[in-house]
């Protein structure tokens, strides 16, 4: 989750203090969501190589 979250806000950090023309709320959103979903998809992967019978009822 730390790599994660470091990998949505950081970028936006370093424009902030560093970039040419700030973000727009638009593109600070969709970096967000795009990230969200790497994070989900590589949850649901990571939980797909237990064994079925270790899953939550």
């Amino acid at each position: 989750m730390y790599v994660l979250c470091t990998i949505i806000y950081e970028p936006i950090r370093w424009n902030q203090h560093f970039g040419w023309r700030l973000m727009c709320e638009g593109e600070k959103l969709v970096t967000f969501y795009f990230w969200r979903q790497v994070g989900e998809a590589t949850r649901d992967l990571f939980i797909s190589w237990f064994p079925k019978w270790m899953e939550k009822p």
